[in-house]
C-alpha cells in the first residue's frame, strides 16, 4: 500500500527574537531533514528581528510581520493558520534542534493514522548548550511510547507537560478534556511521547 508523503511546516511566532533567533535557524536549517517550508510570524519586534530572518535568504523561509501587536497566543495562532502542511512543528524563537528533531516527528507521524499529536523531550539551558538546568521527563528513556486520549491520567501528564511547559497553572482533568478535544476534532485518537531529547531550549524569560 503506498502512503502519501506528508508535508511538514515549522512555524515560528516571533517577538524581540534579534538575540537568539539566529541560532535557531541555524539549528533549523541544518537539520538531517530537509523538506520543510519554515513560517515566522512576527509580533511587531522593535529589534532586528526581521533583519536577522532576512539575512538567511533561504527559500524555504516566509516572513510575516503584524500590522500591531497581537500577544504571544494570538501571534501563535496566526501563525498556525498560515501552515497548509499535514504536520506543523512548532518552534521557539529561542530553541535548539538536534540534528534529527524534524525527521524523528516526522517518521512518528507516518507509524499510524491515528497519530495526532507528537512531543520530543527537552531540556533548559543557560548559556553552554550541554548544561541543562531543567530537563522534561518522558515515558521511556530508550524509545518512543504511543500515548491514547483513553489512557489514564500518569501517561497523559507526562505528555502534556511536554506538550504546554510546565507552566500551566490548569488543573490536569481540564487539559485533558482540551486536548482529547483537540486530538477528537483531528479524527484522531493517539498521540506520541519521543524517548530522545531532540531540542534544547534556553532558560531565558517569556514576555
Amino acid at each position: 500500500m503506498a502512503y502519501k508523503k506528508l508535508t511538514l511546516d515549522v512555524i515560528i511566532p516571533a517577538y524581540n527574537g534579534g538575540k537568539t533567533i539566529r541560532d535557531t535557524l541555524g539549528s533549523l536549517l541544518s537539520q538531517s531533514f530537509s523538506d520543510f517550508r519554515v513560517i515566522i510570524h512576527d509580533d511587531c519586534s522593535t529589534d532586528n528581528t526581521e533583519a536577522v530572518v532576512k539575512s538567511f535568504n533561504d527559500p524555504r523561509i516566509t516572513f510575516f510581520k503584524n500590522k500591531y501587536n497581537l500577544t504571544c497566543q494570538k501571534n501563535i495562532e496566526a501563525a498556525r493558520q498560515k501552515s497548509k502542511a499535514d504536520i506543523v512543528y512548532f518552534l521557539c524563537q529561542d530553541d535548539i534542534l538536534s540534528e534529527d528533531a524534524l525527521i524523528d516527528a516526522y517518521n512518528a507521524f507516518t507509524l499510524s493514522d491515528d497519530i495526532g499529536a507528537v512531543v520530543r523531550p527537552y531540556f533548559w539551558f543557560d548559556e553552554k548548550i550541554n548544561n541543562p538546568v531543567r530537563a522534561i521527563s518522558r515515558l521511556d528513556l530508550n524509545k518512543d511510547e504511543v500515548v491514547t486520549i483513553n489512557d489514564d491520567y500518569s501517561r497523559i501528564k507526562v505528555f502534556i507537560d511536554a506538550l504546554l511547559f510546565p507552566k500551566y497553572s490548569g488543573g490536569i482533568k481540564e487539559i485533558y478534556e482540551c486536548l482529547k478535544n483537540a486530538i477528537n476534532q483531528l479524527n484522531k485518537e493517539k498521540m506520541i511521547n519521543q524517548g530522545r531529547p531532540h531540542f534544547k531550549i534556553r532558560n531565558s524569560p517569556s514576555r
